[in-house]
């Protein structure tokens, strides 16, 4: 089970490194950059469908106890 030091652990990695969050339901969601996303004690709102500025169209909240993994995205 992941907590929120983890994931703030992954958000501030230097360099960052693209993650993607895989929930328990089957649904996933990437993390392209530090600035789209943001982890509170109890979950993780990722901002989803960035435009070429990087600003999140829309966003997802994702409680922490429902994640099933984090993984790294592979980066060309």
């Amino acid at each position: 089970m992941f907590n929120a030091k983890q994931l703030k652990d992954f958000m501030d990695a230097k360099p960052f490194r693209p993650f993607k969050v895989l929930m328990s339901d089957g649904r996933s969601y990437e993390v392209p950059n530090h600035d789209a996303a943001f982890v509170t004690q109890n979950k993780i709102e990722i901002g989803l469908d960035l435009n070429r500025d990087g600003i999140a169209r829309r966003s997802v909240y994702c409680a922490i106890l429902h994640i099933a993994r984090v993984e790294e995205l592979q980066t060309a």
